[in-house]
Formats: C-alpha cells, sequence, structure tokens
C-alpha cells in the first residue's frame, strides 16, 4: 500500500502510455 500516492503513481503510469501509444513522445514504446 501507498497512502503517499496513492492515484499519482497510476496517473503517471497512465499518462505515459497514452503519450506513448497516441505518439506523444518520440520512438515507439513497447506496452
Amino acid at each position: 500500500k501507498h497512502p503517499d500516492k496513492p492515484l499519482m503513481d497510476y496517473e503517471a503510469f497512465f499518462r505515459e502510455r497514452q503519450e506513448a501509444r497516441y505518439g506523444g513522445k518520440a520512438g515507439p514504446k513497447c506496452c
């Protein structure tokens, strides 16, 4: 359990995946 940042981690992870999926960052990412 992480009471420090429960949603921050998830949000960051989701955002990174979305950006990589939509091509926000240069270079394709796996998964």
